[in-house]
């Protein structure tokens, strides 16, 4: 979470951008891709289209998923914790080995 207007970085449309604005300029992206794939029978192409879609997607329901101004006054009486794997990595930093496991920063945990 961030200390700013938005809950994450990068979700809101700069200045002057709306939504449906969005929604136009990724339709225009995805017709030129989908003339390329047409054209190349590229799957990486269907790929790319499809991730700007999810991408899309993803960015317009996030506000409403993080909006705790909804949540009722229980919220008061809660304790949120959030946690992540800070500082872990998702590969191996030597040899796999039966007792290395990778994740060189507290492996077996």
């Amino acid at each position: 979470m961030s200390s700013v207007k938005d809950p994450m970085l990068y979700l809101s449309n700069p200045p002057g951008i709306t939504t449906q604005r969005r929604r136009a300029m990724l339709d225009d992206v995805a017709a030129l891709n989908r003339l390329k794939f047409a054209d190349y029978h590229d799957s990486e192409t269907q790929a790319r289209i499809d991730q700007y879609e999810m991408a899309f997607l993803m960015q317009a329901a996030v506000p409403d998923l993080v909006d705790l101004s909804k949540e009722p006054g229980m919220l008061d009486d809660t304790r949120v914790i959030w946690g992540g794997g800070f500082g872990r990595t998702v590969y191996s930093q030597g040899v796999l080995t039966r007792d290395n496991h990778g994740h060189d920063h507290h492996p077996r945990c």
